[in-house]
């Protein structure tokens, strides 16, 4: 009835995606993907790895027509395929909860503070946002006899390895509604992607697979422990805490601003509802949560069976939390029956993700900066192929004490930068590194180098670049301040680092001093 508040809605993400830029694999993947048309062809010789994530990948080739030019087409597409999402959502949750959670609990699900990387890193949203929440958008529609829309929409959304935790998870939504035939239409429709799968990975051998191929059972036990204890931490813990307390640091006058614009619009749309008691039934929010609740089970168990992403609210790995965030924001809104109160919890999540976005801008603006700089140095153009290039400062963002999104400690991101000289080797300069003999080791990466000729130092503060002895190598790095991932590097919790260490030997590099 009233425009106003959605248009100021819509101006209030505009601002948390504006200026957020490209991150991480998006470098690599503009490279890979640029010009190469002959990638529309869907097979597995031209997708590669894309194999496993179709519709992912349809999105993903915006990087080929978009390239390093135009970068605000990144914003726009991210701003849009989370808006959508939050569409989505709130198509689904309409069905149990009031229009007031509804849309809160959609928004704070897309947005919530600890999965950031899947709001503003182009490559994740799509697998791990955008078609998620088309999963839900297609349950909707299913569960209202829209049996076509929601069928094909289900069928595309699912076709990544993302999906089956939702599949799973919303089936039971059927099952305890007794709608046994949409519930057998929704679950084969939905897994048909893992057959696929498997059918794939049977026949090449040789594409990237996600499950751990030394598993048993001993080991699947440990990893679920590690998901379970990390997920409670990302969400509830001190690493939960630290991303709140700190991304409200990050709040600029702008970012106030916008805040009480978005207020504004929220009380001129829902003002005669605010003051009310949420009065969803039971059986609705036993059906929900039931649902939840499963869909962050199977989540775990499937982290489990890949040895790999742990749950955590820091760098670009937290996108695999956003499975938890569908119960935790659920169980928040169950939980707290009065408007006024949830609204004011909401208001406190809402000023972390300004936050956040404005420390996604900042970095983004120092990058480019960075970025520009190297590419108008002259001095590279003198190095020889044998030459080493040591990178100093900026390897992540800094958000407080913790080093957040991941820049030129990623070799791909970093070779990509210096792409147009084409003729040395770059290396962040961390503790992560050391020298044995005449070879330089990156117990990160894993990757070794040898000392040929000469090594320099680049500060990318100063934009210097500075020829250094060969025997200066180790100071240089011991120098370096400890690189802070996760709390748990901190010396107050030594013994539970040792332990750590011993069940997960490959994370030993983050405890280097």
């Amino acid at each position: 009835k009233n425009i106003l508040p959605y248009t100021f809605f819509i101006v209030f993400l505009l601002y948390l995606f504006a200026n957020t830029g490209i991150h991480g694999d998006d470098y690599a993947l503009i490279k890979e993907l640029q010009g190469k048309r002959s990638l529309f062809i869907l097979s597995a010789e031209n997708l590669g790895k894309y194999i496993y994530n179709i519709p992912s990948y349809l999105i993903w080739c915006f990087y080929s027509i978009i390239g390093y030019e135009n970068l605000y087409l990144y914003d726009l597409l991210k701003y849009l395929l989370n808006l959508i999402s939050i569409y989505f959502l709130y198509s689904f949750f309409i069905n149990y909860f009031s229009e007031l959670r509804s849309f809160i609990i959609s928004f704070l699900i897309i947005l919530f503070p600890t999965h950031d990387s899947s709001n503003y890193w182009l490559m994740a949203t799509p697998l791990y946002v955008f078609f998620p929440s088309m999963i839900f958008f297609s349950f909707s529609l299913i569960k209202k006899n829209s049996y076509l829309l929601g069928s094909i929409l289900l069928l595309i959304a699912s076709f990544n390895y993302t999906s089956p935790p939702y599949i799973l998870g919303l089936s039971v939504i059927f099952l305890l509604e007794k709608n046994y035939k949409k519930l057998m239409l929704f679950f084969i429709i939905g897994s048909i992607y893992v057959l696929y799968y498997l059918i794939i990975s049977k026949i090449y051998g040789n594409l990237e697979h996600r499950v751990d191929d030394y598993l048993s059972i001993y080991k699947i036990v440990i990893n679920f422990s590690l998901q379970l204890i990390t997920s409670i931490d990302a969400n509830i813990g001190i690493s939960f805490v630290m991303k709140v307390f700190y991304s409200m640091l990050s709040i600029n006058i702008i970012g106030v601003s916008i805040i009480f614009l978005f207020i504004f619009s929220f009380y001129i749309c829902f003002k005669d509802k605010i003051l009310v008691f949420e009065k969803t039934s039971n059986k609705n929010k036993i059906i929900v949560v039931a649902s939840m609740v499963l869909i962050y089970f199977f989540s775990l168990i499937i982290f489990s069976l890949t040895s790999s992403y742990p749950q955590t609210t820091f760098n670009l790995g937290n996108r695999t939390t956003i499975y938890s965030s569908f119960v935790f924001v659920v169980l928040l809104s169950i939980l707290i029956k009065r408007n006024t109160t949830f609204l004011i919890i909401t208001l406190i999540l809402i000023l972390s993700i300004v936050g956040i976005s404005n420390h996604w801008k900042e970095f983004n603006k120092k990058n480019i900066n960075i970025i520009n700089q190297i590419n108008s140095n002259k001095n590279f153009k003198d190095l020889n192929s044998t030459d080493i290039i040591m990178l100093k400062d900026n390897l992540y963002s800094k958000f407080g004490k913790i080093s957040h999104i991941e820049f030129l400690i990623v070799p791909w991101v970093s070779n990509q930068i210096f792409s147009k000289y084409e003729n040395f080797t770059v290396l962040p300069l961390s503790k992560y590194l050391y020298i044995d003999n005449n070879v330089i080791i990156n117990k990160k990466e894993g990757t070794n180098h040898t000392i040929v000729k000469n090594i320099y130092i680049y500060k990318t503060e100063s934009n210097e670049l500075i020829l250094i002895k060969r025997s200066d190598i180790m100071e240089l790095i011991s120098n370096e301040e400890s690189i802070l991932r996760h709390w748990v590097q901190l010396k107050e919790f030594e013994l539970l680092s040792t332990i750590i260490i011993k069940f997960f030997p490959r994370v030993n590099y983050l405890f280097t001093k």
